[in-house]
């Protein structure tokens, strides 16, 4: 897999204009209005909500966590390969912890944070940023396509409540096997190049084997089934039973997600992600059940991006330390 250009398109991602800084702004405006107004239908659903005694449970809250985490490690591992295939090898430990770090930064207002981060720290180990701003759009591609496989799989039921459709049962599995496709290396690289082009940046070419690519959206798919036992256990968080599989958690969290990251009116669709989960849990259950759902999901997204950087930093820094133990040693001997 060769090196993108030369010229490094990303020299500038760290000084953004004032016009960005401004648009910044407004999105985080739009974001906290919309959180203002899921938590304005909590309160004029509180009666509802007291009579369902809906309390706060530690222990599913913290299962919830730790396996949002584990939703979160393929992703790491998906940039991670793709850094590696572009020939900057990056050790294990230290992909997850700069993934994860750069996760977290990005509720920092700047929409260029999470590019900023993860270059900073990749750069540590001798990746150039733009090999690393590449790896995050493959990830991200890959992490749509895995979502978007999981919806079709199991999201048939819900459309049928939501838009009273009968969807084929030989619909689901044919456009999944549509979005396989669009995996192949030739298609992702329009797709990139494109949003390159958004950005005034210069084209690139990745030649990512089309095997690799499906094992790495299969990956991402399965992570988004664990997703969907976390989005499981929120409701256990505060005292909800509930009523759906695994399966339709996961297709209506994935497809949140995905509404999210594609309505670009929000930072990584925050608010509007929530906002998309809670009408959709509102088919099975109140409005008020599904927003507190949603937002209980949000405060589990963060603390597993914390939890997942300060977990993985201290041995990161072990095995580095380690390593340059082994190299004086070997330098001593020889």
């Amino acid at each position: 897999m060769p090196s993108p250009s030369a010229s490094d398109w990303t020299d500038d991602v760290a000084a953004p204009t004032r016009r960005a800084r401004i648009k910044a702004i407004v999105r985080w405006a739009v974001a906290g209005l919309i959180f203002v107004f899921l938590i304005g239908v909590l309160i004029a659903g509180w009666e509802q909500i007291r009579e369902q005694n809906l309390t706060l449970h530690w222990g599913p809250l913290a299962l919830a966590t730790l396996l949002n985490a584990v939703f979160f490690v393929p992703q790491a591992v998906v940039w991670r390969d793709v850094v590696t295939r572009l020939g900057y090898p990056i050790p294990a430990l230290t992909g997850v912890h700069a993934w994860a770090a750069s996760q977290v930064s990005k509720y920092v207002p700047g929409k260029v944070m999470l590019f900023v981060v993860r270059a900073a720290l990749a750069g540590r180990e001798g990746v150039p940023k733009a090999a690393t701003i590449l790896g995050v759009f493959v990830e991200l591609l890959l992490n749509m396509a895995g979502a978007a496989v999981v919806f079709l799989i199991w999201g048939g039921a819900l459309l049928t409540k939501l838009a009273e459709l009968q969807v084929p049962t030989w619909l689901p599995p044919v456009l999944a096997a549509c979005v396989f496709i669009g995996m192949h290396p030739r298609i992702m690289n329009f797709g990139i190049n494109l949003g390159l082009r958004l950005m005034k940046r210069e084209p690139v070419l990745i030649d990512l084997p089309f095997h690799r690519t499906l094992a790495l959206g299969a990956l991402l798919s399965g992570a988004w089934v664990v997703h969907g036992v976390s989005a499981y256990f929120c409701f256990a968080a505060i005292g909800i039973t509930p009523e759906q599989g695994v399966g339709v958690y996961a297709a209506i969290f994935a497809l949140g997600w995905l509404i999210g990251l594609l309505g670009f009116v929000t930072p990584g669709g925050i608010g509007v992600r929530e906002g998309a989960i809670a009408a959709m849990l509102s088919v099975y259950y109140s409005l008020e059940i599904g927003v507190a759902v949603a937002l209980v999901s949000r405060l589990v997204w963060v603390l597993a991006e914390i939890s997942l950087t300060a977990l993985v930093w201290p041995w990161r820094a072990r095995v580095q330390a380690f390593g340059a133990q082994d190299t004086l040693t070997s330098e001593a001997n020889a």
